[in-house]
């Protein structure tokens, strides 16, 4: 059986026979690019009992039924799990996160999305999973440079100082080279619990401030 030259989908061949399956089949998969829904992209192993109609982005390593298909949209089709490759520029809406996403031909990058970030020594940021970004700091970190970014995309980060009293420290952060600012350099609000917001656009080569706030209160 050939396949189709964009997404892979199994075509009728000549007087086949059983060709309704193949044709139901390429609807359901059809259906789910169309209407754009997926219920997940953090699995790696198919979910157990699944519904008819139920569709995926499978994760990183995937297993079992999902083997070899990373990344790849799996639609289960009466209880067997069927795939489409994905393309570049490929959008779907993540049920889980309320976001879309975009296969950048490589990764599936959300095009907003809001991800908690770890408050660490340097702080890291897989822009893949959020161009909103947030972090509550403990003390003073370096900003670690983010990955899967897409050039001509807006990055945003909103910084939350320690909370007031006791032996409160305000924090900073120590930004690397990649990070250019209007002013050539950003300084975190000293206040308890005070928020920063910083946004960046990504050139592909530097994150170039896009705009600031300061001195926010928190929500």
């Amino acid at each position: 059986m050939t396949t189709s030259p964009g997404l892979g989908i199994t075509e009728i061949s000549d007087q086949q026979a059983g060709a309704e399956t193949t044709h139901n089949t390429a609807v359901r998969i059809l259906e789910v690019i169309a209407h754009g829904g997926v219920k997940d992209r953090g699995l790696a192993t198919p979910p157990g009992s699944p519904a008819d109609g139920d569709s995926y982005i499978v994760a990183a390593s995937g297993a079992g039924d999902w083997s070899s298909k990373d990344n790849h949209v799996a639609v289960n089709v009466s209880g067997t799990w069927k795939f489409c490759a994905p393309v570049e520029g490929m959008r779907l809406y993540l049920q889980d996160e309320n976001t879309d996403v975009i296969y950048n031909g490589s990764v599936w990058c959300a095009r907003e999305g809001t991800q908690a970030l770890t408050d660490a020594t340097t702080i890291a940021w897989d822009t893949s999973l959020g161009t909103n970004a947030t972090v509550t700091l403990s003390a003073t970190r370096t900003m670690g440079t983010p990955t899967n970014l897409n050039v001509n995309w807006l990055y945003k980060i909103i910084f939350t100082q320690p909370p007031a009293g006791g032996e409160y420290v305000a924090a900073a952060i120590n930004w690397p080279s990649i990070f250019r600012f209007q002013n050539s350099s950003h300084s975190l609000s000293t206040t308890g619990g005070r928020q920063d917001f910083v946004s960046f656009r990504w050139d592909g080569t530097y994150m170039n401030e896009d705009s600031r706030r300061t001195y926010l209160d928190p929500d």
